[in-house]
């Protein structure tokens, strides 16, 4: 049945009654002295059944089969789990699994798809898992028992540089740089469940943030490829692989978006992309509205003075629908004649472009849904020509004005402070971000830093970037010894940004700043600290997505706000489970399905008959004699086990 424009609706409205129930919640007001408020009620955490006159209720029937055959695939601390959901009824909602060392299945988590991926394991060790069917009022299927050994699989690879994050240090400073804009982003050891891999978490809205390998990107003989083990993007996201010939920490597309795909194996040219730039954007997102999975698309993007003189890319297979919390390899090739891109050993998309360049800086960018998300990364790698990154020496926090200046007569003098000992020099980058268009094409010889007492040049990281509305700049400096002084309580490099061009409009905003510290001839610096901040919160898990519409008599729908016949309804009721997933990579518990009309609840009903639902879907006819005359609003809530779950809520409406 197409449930069509009326479900998408209803979708939409799903989401702003469940913040709505998160900010009654949340925004309560403390207790003024002197006077009395009654006590916070309890969050709804069951529900009873309940059926007014004219309503009947859904009854559970037999309980489900077990799942289908399950095959476990070991991985790095991993085990990834995938059975057939084909001989399930329609009547199946989702999965409950189990797993832990075998005789302690302490862990559980209720998933929507048919697959799950188990992280955080140790090498080596066995571990049992159990799956069990679960239809739409919690009964439990019998289980199907398995078990798998995590380890990290033969990799013929020849590397020239890999980390594979399972080290002391995650990430290790000696290897890379973490750059996010106004800190919205961290790159750490990862927590629960992550903490065998590297894990990349984020709340800046549309902004990327990126991890820069500190080791260079060599080519031997023109030839070389770039390997990220990683779960990004699987749900409203974006990785980007990026190769820039220069000092870049952060950088941007068009602000528009990229160009539309052309066709297969074809790079297609990206204005605002850094001179010399190759990029391999990866997306994930949903087709379109009446397409509720997400489909995945790769195009190799190219500043427009690379070298198209390669080969097409053909014989590129189709792209598999990405799945929900799963790690995958991508690996970009870069051959004498062209680029390709390979997803688990796949070839899935490339272009006719080869570099000019023998050496670049390798970025891996990351985009999530707005609301924040964690990307886990277990290994990166290079092959090519030897590399390896520069010595790595704590650099000091770094403090830009918010903006660039126009260039000051007076140098401010140096600051009293601390000055950084066992260095010879330092490179400062910055990105920058205007506000508005200017009249200048480039930045180069227009800029220059204050700090120490010091006024220095900044030039572009890559010579001849364009200037461009909203589109990161990347530039560089070069800070002598002299200028690194410390000042302050905690001490920080203070550093000036200025520009000896009138500025049109706001002013360019400086977005992130550090600085990288090269050590004197003969210091052998003490080790670098990782970060020791624990990743940013993840989403907490939600329940399932509520859906709904109206159904005449015969099943047909009614359109949203239309007059119903009198007589007999039915309120078709679904709750997608994967939509959930998506957004915490499980799916809260459902307690149970209330319906009330125009305020007043008319039916209600469980679904934990042998514990929390998933999801599901069910028809509950009502007759309309007893609405009266006019308007009426219909609101269907799913209600979570957990107190700190919001329930989803969609509305449906229409005229009696």
């Amino acid at each position: 049945m197409d449930r069509g424009p009326l479900l998408r609706k209803a979708g939409l409205a799903v989401a702003g009654l469940a913040v709505l129930g998160g900010a009654i919640i949340a925004l309560r007001s403390p207790e003024t002295p002197g006077t009395s408020q009654p006590p916070p009620r309890p969050a709804q955490t069951s529900v009873s059944k309940y059926a007014a006159e004219g309503v009947v209720l859904p009854e559970p029937g037999p309980k489900p089969p077990r799942p289908g055959p399950v095959v476990v695939t070991p991985g790095p601390h991993r085990l990834l789990a995938r059975w057939d959901a084909s001989p399930a009824p329609t009547t199946v909602a989702g999965y409950e699994v189990r797993w832990g060392r075998p005789g302690a299945l302490n862990s559980t988590r209720l998933v929507a798809e048919p697959q799950v991926q188990l992280d955080g394991l140790d090498d080596g060790v066995t571990y049992g898992i159990e799956i069990r069917n679960v239809d739409m009022f919690g009964q439990r299927s019998a289980p199907v028992a398995v078990s798998g050994t995590p380890g990290t699989q033969p990799d013929p690879t020849a590397y020239t540089f890999v980390d594979r994050f399972d080290g002391q240090a995650v990430p290790d400073p000696t290897n890379w740089r973490f750059a996010s804009p106004g800190a919205c982003g961290r790159a750490t050891r990862g927590d629960g469940s992550d903490t065998k891999r590297l894990v990349i978490s984020a709340n800046c809205g549309s902004a990327s943030v990126a991890l820069r390998a500190r080791a260079p990107f060599k080519l031997a003989g023109g030839v070389g490829s770039v390997v990220i083990d990683t779960d990004s993007p699987s749900e409203a996201g974006q990785l980007m692989i990026d190769l820039v010939p220069g000092s870049a920490d952060l950088i941007d597309g068009s602000p528009s978006g990229p160009p539309k795909p052309d066709k297969p194996g074809v790079a297609q040219a990206d204005p605002a992309l850094p001179p010399g730039t190759i990029r391999v954007l990866i997306t994930s997102k949903p087709d379109d509205r009446s397409q509720p999975k997400p489909v995945t698309t790769v195009q190799v993007l190219t500043a427009p003075n690379v070298h198209r003189n390669g080969h097409v890319v053909s014989k590129i297979a189709p792209l598999p629908t990405p799945r929900i919390g799963e790690n995958v390899r991508w690996q970009v090739s870069i051959g004498k004649d062209n680029i390709s891109v390979l997803r688990n050993g796949v070839l899935v998309g490339g272009g006719d472009v080869t570099p000019a360049w023998q050496q670049a800086t390798a970025l891996f960018g990351f985009v999530g849904p707005s609301g924040g998300f964690r990307a886990g990364v277990a290994v990166i790698g290079f092959t090519g020509a030897p590399t390896a990154p520069p010595v790595a020496l704590a650099a000091p926090t770094v403090r830009t004005s918010r903006t660039v200046q126009q260039t000051g007569m007076v140098l401010a003098p140096a600051p009293a402070g601390t000055m950084i000992q066992d260095v010879q020099a330092a490179q400062l980058r910055m990105s920058l971000l205007p506000q508005a268009d200017q009249s200048i094409k480039s930045l180069d010889g227009t800029l220059s830093v204050d700090v120490g007492g010091k006024r220095v040049l900044a030039t572009p990281a890559v010579r001849g970037q364009p200037l461009k509305r909203g589109v990161r700049y990347p530039v560089v400096a070069l800070i002598p010894k002299e200028a690194l002084v410390l000042s302050g309580d905690p001490q920080v490099l203070d550093v000036g940004v200025s520009s000896n061009v009138q500025q049109k409009g706001l002013a360019t905003r400086v977005e992130f700043s550090e600085i990288e510290l090269y050590a004197a001839p003969g210091v052998t610096p003490p080790p670098v600290a990782a970060p020791k901040d624990p990743p940013l919160p993840r989403p907490r898990p939600a329940v399932a997505r509520a859906e709904a519409q109206m159904l005449g008599a015969t099943g047909q729908p009614i359109p949203e706000g239309a007059t119903a016949v009198p007589g007999r309804v039915l309120v078709d009721v679904h709750l997608n489970g994967s939509a959930a997933q998506r957004i915490a990579g499980e799916v809260a518990g459902l307690g149970g399905i209330e319906i009330r009309l125009d305020g007043r609840k008319i039916a209600a009903f469980p679904t934990t008959v042998d514990g929390p639902g998933v999801g599901g879907q069910w028809r509950l006819p009502l007759t309309t004699n007893q609405f009266g005359a006019g308007p009426h609003i219909i609101e269907v809530r799913a209600v979570g086990v957990d107190a700190e779950t919001l329930y989803a809520s969609t509305v449906l409406s229409f005229t009696v």
